[in-house]
């Protein structure tokens, strides 16, 4: 994955892809690989979408940049869609 605005690229294996209901990825977020799952509820309005993404990490420091990065960069990533 390659944002060139920012001149950033991530390494991103897809494990599992059901088309119109899930993708679920691991990628090198913090240079430790990281599962994220991403799933799509259809809705009268719209469809739905939550994005599950383990946080690695055990000081409470690390695991609260990666909630606000990933809440940050997911939120952007859907903007931009």
């Amino acid at each position: 994955m390659v944002w060139e605005m920012y001149g950033h690229s991530v390494k991103v294996n897809v494990l599992e892809i059901v088309p119109n209901k899930k993708i679920k990825i691991d990628w090198g977020n913090y240079e430790t690989p990281s599962l994220v799952e991403w799933t799509f509820s259809e809705m009268k309005e719209g469809t739905f979408v939550s994005i599950i993404s383990e946080i690695p990490g055990t000081d409470s420091e690390k695991l609260i940049a990666g909630v606000r990065d990933s809440t940050e960069g997911f939120t952007l990533v859907l903007a931009n869609l």
